[in-house]
C-alpha cells in the first residue's frame, strides 16, 4: 500500500469509527483490507474500503433463504402503471453484528486491527440476512411492495393508490429507523429501471447501459476471462435474445482452454461477437404475462442446441414474452437420440418459466411427433424419467400444436413473430409517452402532490450516513460450520457461532489454517 492509500486509508477508518461501524479490536481471524477505486470510487473522488473475507466465508454455514428471482419480480408487478424505487443507505450497515461474531470480522491495516460492529459487505450470507429482515419489515405489503435486497419497488395500478402506498412504506421506514438514499430514488413515473431492465405497463426492455457494457468489449477477446466477461454481460440479456445457443457454439473450445494451453482466437470468433452486438442492438421489447393471456411455447432442437420462446396471443398476433435456449453437452449431442433432444427442449421450457405456466392452460407447438405421443404417456423417455413424469403432473396443455418444421425454419417463424412484435411495441411506446407527459405535466402543476410524494424521502433520510443502532434492533450471528449450536436470542437472526474455548484460528486470504482439524 502506498503514502496515498495509508492517508486515505486512515481517513476513512477515522470516519467509520466515528459513526460506529468499526471498532479496534484483537482477533485471531484475520481477513485483508484494502482500497478499491473503480468508476464508482472514481466519480465519487473517494475510495472504498474492501474486505477481503474469502477464508472465514469458506467455513461460515450457508444461509439458504431465499432471494427473489428477476423473472418472479416482473411476473408479480403485472398491471402496475405506476412505479417508485427506493435504495437503502450503507444497507448491510443497518444490521448489528451479534457480539460473539465480531471477532470473525476482522480486518487488518497499517493502523492496526479491527473489527466490525455492524455486518460488513462481502461477508457470506450477508445478502440472505438482509433479504429476511426486509421480507419480515414488509410482508404486509406483498401486493404493492417488492423487495430485492437492498432495492424496494413499490408498484401500483393508479396514481392514486401510488401515493397511499407511499405513505404507508414511508410510515414503516420512519417507524424501523432505515435510511435510504435520496440520490437513488425514483418516485411517480410510468416507467422504470429495475434490476438491469426497463419495465413500464407494455412490457420490459433492457436498459441502455446493458446494452453500452456489450458494445464496449472488443470484437476480439484478448483471454478466457475476458471472453467469460462478455458471455456473462450477454448471458444477462439472454431473455430478450432468441436462439442464444446458436451465436454461442463457437465459443465452447475457447471455454475449455487451460492456463497452459494457447488461446486460439479464430475470425469465426470475432464474427460471432459482431453478430451478438448487431442481435443486441435490435431487441425486441418483451410483453409481461397477465393472468388473462392465452400463452403459446415454441420449442425445437437439432444435433447440438435446443431452443424456446414464450408468447402470447393478441389481437394482431402473437407477441413474445421471452426467449430461452441452451447448448446440449457433448454426451447428449453424441449419445441422445433427436426424440430425448426435442422432449428436453419441452421439459426445459417449463423448468425455465414455471411461474408463468404453472397450473395454467397453454397451448405447446414442437415438431416431433414421439413428444406428443410421450405427454399423452403413450411414450417412456429414459432421461430424468422421474422428473420428467413430475413436470407433466403440474402443467395442463390446453392443446398439442405439432408443426413440421424444421430449426431453421421455426427460427423464421419466431423472427417474423418478433418482428410483428416490435411494430406494436412502437405503437404501444408512443401511447405511453402520452401518459407520461401526463403525469408529469400534473406533477409540475401540483405542487402539493409532488411534495407528498417527496415526504418519504425527507421524511426517511437524516443527514448521516447511517442511523443510530438501537438495542432493540435484530443482530446478525455468523455461525461456523462444526461448531456447536447455541441457543439464540429472540432477536437474533440466525444461531451463534460457537467455537472451542481457546481455539485458535487465523484466517489468510489464500485460505483456512485451524488449530483443530474439526474446523
Amino acid at each position: 500500500m502506498n503514502m496515498n492509500d495509508k492517508k486515505d486509508m486512515k481517513e476513512i477508518i477515522k470516519e467509520h469509527i466515528n459513526l460506529g461501524l468499526i471498532e479496534p479490536g484483537v482477533s485471531a481471524y484475520n481477513n485483508p483490507g484494502f482500497l478499491v477505486r473503480n468508476h464508482g470510487e472514481i466519480k465519487r473522488g473517494k475510495p472504498r474500503l474492501v474486505i477481503n473475507y474469502q477464508g472465514i466465508n469458506k467455513i461460515l454455514e450457508f444461509d439458504g433463504y431465499y432471494i427473489p428471482s428477476r423473472e418472479h419480480l416482473i411476473d408479480c408487478i403485472k398491471g402496475a402503471k405506476v412505479f417508485s424505487k427506493f435504495d437503502y443507505k450503507s444497507d448491510f450497515y443497518q444490521i448489528k453484528m451479534e457480539s460473539e461474531s465480531k471477532k470473525f470480522t476482522a480486518f487488518s491495516t497499517p493502523q492496526g486491527q479491527y473489527i466490525w460492529n455492524v455486518m460488513p459487505m462481502g461477508l457470506a450470507n450477508a445478502p440472505q440476512i438482509f433479504q429476511r429482515k426486509m421480507d419480515n419489515l414488509f410482508k404486509d405489503y406483498f401486493e404493492f411492495m417488492f423487495v430485492y435486497i437492498d432495492d424496494i419497488l413499490i408498484a401500483s395500478k393508479s396514481m392514486k393508490d401510488h401515493i397511499k402506498h407511499l405513505e404507508i412504506f414511508s410510515d414503516a421506514c420512519h417507524r424501523e429507523g432505515l435510511v435510504l438514499s435520496e440520490k437513488k430514488a425514483t418516485i411517480a413515473v410510468n416507467k422504470i429501471e429495475f434490476l438491469g431492465i426497463l419495465i413500464d405497463k407494455a412490457g420490459i426492455e433492457l436498459q441502455d447501459h446493458i446494452l453500452e457494457k456489450i458494445h464496449n468489449f472488443s470484437d476480439v477477446l484478448k483471454d478466457k476471462k475476458h471472453l467469460q466477461s462478455f458471455l456473462g454481460v450477454v448471458n444477462f440479456a439472454g431473455i430478450f435474445i432468441k436462439d442464444l445457443a446458436k451465436y454461442r457454439k463457437d465459443f465452447r473450445p475457447l471455454l475449455k482452454e487451460t492456463e497452459s494451453s494457447k488461446w486460439k482466437w479464430e475470425e469465426i470468433h470475432t464474427q460471432r461477437v459482431r453478430e451478438l452486438k448487431q442481435v443486441c442492438s435490435n431487441l425486441p421489447k418483451l410483453a409481461i404475462p397477465q393472468d388473462e393471456d392465452e400463452l403459446v411455447v415454441y420449442t425445437d432442437a437439432n444435433d447440438y442446441r435446443w431452443a424456446a420462446v414464450l408468447m402470447k396471443k393478441t389481437t394482431t398476433g402473437e407477441e413474445p414474452c421471452r426467449y430461452t435456449g441452451g447448448l446440449f453437452s457433448e454426451q447428449q449431442a453424441q449419445v441422445w437420440h433427436i426424440n430425448e433432444k426435442e422432449f428436453f427442449a419441452v421439459w426445459k421450457a417449463f423448468k425455465k418459466w414455471p411461474i408463468f405456466l404453472l397450473a395454467k392452460e397453454f397451448t405447446l407447438k414442437f415438431d416431433n411427433t414421439n413428444v406428443k405421443a410421450f405427454l399423452k404417456n403413450k411414450l417412456e423417455f429414459k432421461i430424468e424419467k422421474a422428473q420428467m413424469e413430475g413436470f407433466k403432473a403440474n402443467f395442463v396443455m390446453l392443446r398439442l400444436r405439432h408443426l413440421r418444421e424444421n430449426l431453421e425454419e421455426l427460427d423464421r417463424e419466431f423472427g417474423r413473430l418478433a418482428v410483428n412484435a416490435q411494430v406494436a411495441g412502437q405503437v404501444q411506446r408512443a401511447d405511453l409517452d402520452i401518459v407520461q407527459t401526463t403525469i408529469r405535466s400534473s406533477l409540475v402543476a401540483s405542487t402539493a402532490l409532488w411534495n407528498a410524494l417527496q415526504e418519504p424521502i425527507r421524511k426517511a433520510s437524516p443527514s448521516v450516513m447511517t442511523r443510530e443502532l438501537r438495542e432493540h434492533d435484530p443482530k446478525y450471528a455468523l455461525r461456523v460450520q462444526g461448531s456447536r449450536p447455541v441457543a439464540a436470542d429472540s432477536s437474533t437472526a440466525c444461531t451463534r457461532p460457537s467455537l472451542d474455548s481457546g481455539e485458535k484460528a487465523t484466517i489468510e486470504s489464500q485460505g483456512v489454517q485451524t488449530s483443530d482439524d474439526s474446523s
